[in-house]
């Protein structure tokens, strides 16, 4: 599946990444609605000694 990005996702992306210290994230596009898309970045982190996958929205409704 290919994903297409913009500039403001790409910027949006480095962004987030520098911001909570990751190098590799993976990206899911969900296109669903019948409207637009929505583009999440999701990452492993620890929290509290515990692993985790955090899922953040890159861009969704408002670019529709």
């Amino acid at each position: 599946m290919s994903i297409k990005l913009n500039v403001f996702e790409l910027n949006r992306i480095k962004k987030i990444c520098e911001e909570v210290g990751t190098d590799y994230f993976e990206l899911d596009q969900t296109d669903n609605s019948g409207i637009g898309r929505i583009l999440t970045l999701t990452y492993d982190t620890e929290i509290a000694d515990l692993s985790a996958k955090v899922t953040i929205e890159v861009s969704g409704v408002e670019e529709w």
